[in-house]
């Protein structure tokens, strides 16, 4: 008995979904998740269609979030239909104009309005709506993504030999870094909010996506993400505008209070950075090791940069700071990364050969 593959099930479903089999279907580069992503090009429009057959939880919490953040005039594509026994959704299309590459051309103050605009919609979403609660982004959850760095970073990429006084610094800066952020008040936190998932839309609006991991969290995490992108670097003017032209919003939106000024602002910018870009170290690792994705290699002298320049303004992390760059920075510094992602795709693409 044949089995129905994949695609064919899309081909499928999609069929029914939009009324017509008089489509194209092109799959789309992969993100870091297992997540597939097509483009279904029929007459009138396009469309979206994401695969995710595995995880029906997840897709369940997909829909909740896009439905949320819809209901409070966030822009979120409009899901047209889904099947979530086969992990299928049709999706609305917001094309292919990156944030990332407006960025990258002298953008217009507009576009980082309209970043800082969405954004504080995004935190105005209330926690609790209807019958669904955002999961918390707590302790656990920031130590779980912690030990990502030495676990991947640190043992798996660079073999490092990490002796007991090391660990018990490790497990020390952690809490600390961990208590820093737990001050900050909390609100709706995208948790991806970058150049790569904000489309510049024909409307002038930005249009969000890869929310579905979305929590309740510190407030900061969401524009640390933006301002210090592991995707484009700004220099420190450009990031104090941002920072300020937030802070202005954030407090006439009222998602923070009064007591809050610029310098308490980029303190918290700080340490939640410090968390994020060691988790992201111990992620990018993981996805080139386990997942046979190399891609986001390349970005880890920047990473590391972001990191460097945090350590050496906290007394709380000038140990941890001189110990990572003894240890990693020279090394990640000497790498060709761009080469070591083309010997990646080489030796995939033997593999799949075989």
């Amino acid at each position: 008995m044949s089995t129905v593959s994949q695609e064919e099930l899309i081909t499928s479903w999609c069929s029914t979904a939009i009324s017509t089999n008089k489509f194209t279907i092109e799959k789309l580069k992969g993100d870091a998740s297992q997540r597939i992503y097509y483009r279904l090009r029929a007459p009138d429009r396009s469309y979206i269609v994401l695969s995710n057959p595995d995880w029906v939880r997840e897709n369940m919490l997909f829909q909740k979030i896009n439905q949320t953040l819809r209901r409070h005039n966030v822009n979120a594509p409009k899901i047209i239909a889904a099947n979530h026994s086969s992990g299928l959704f049709l999706l609305e299309d917001f094309g292919d104009n990156l944030l990332l590459c407006v960025l990258e051309n002298d953008p217009p103050p507009e576009v980082i309005n309209q970043t800082i605009e969405e954004l504080i919609r995004i935190q105005s979403v209330p926690r609790t709506t209807e019958n669904f609660t955002l999961r918390p982004y707590d302790d656990c959850a920031m130590n779980d993504e912690l030990s990502l760095f030495p676990q991947w970073f640190c043992r798996t990429l660079f073999a490092y030999p990490m002796t007991l006084p090391e660990q018990k610094m490790l497990e020390n800066v952690f809490n600390t870094i961990i208590i820093k952020i737990l001050t900050q008040p909390h609100t709706f936190v995208h948790r991806d909010y970058h150049s790569r998932n904000l489309i510049c839309l024909k409307n002038g609006r930005l249009g969000v996506l890869d929310y579905q991991d979305a929590v309740w969290g510190p407030i900061s995490y969401d524009i640390v993400s933006l301002v210090k992108d592991c995707y484009i670097t700004w220099d420190d003017s450009q990031i104090e505008h941002w920072l300020r032209s937030y802070l202005e919003k954030a407090l006439a939106a009222r998602v923070i209070d009064n007591n809050c000024d610029y310098e308490t602002l980029c303190c918290w910018v700080d340490w939640i950075g410090v968390q994020r870009h060691l988790k992201v170290l111990g992620i990018f690792a993981r996805l080139w090791l386990r997942d046979k994705k190399p891609h986001y290699t390349p970005y880890f002298p920047r990473i590391c940069a972001y990191i460097g320049d945090v350590c050496h303004r906290y007394e709380e992390l000038h140990e941890f700071g001189a110990w990572f760059e003894r240890n990693f920075v020279p090394q990640v510094a000497e790498m060709d990364w761009e080469q070591a992602v083309i010997e990646a795709k080489k030796s995939k693409n033997g593999d799949t050969a075989l």
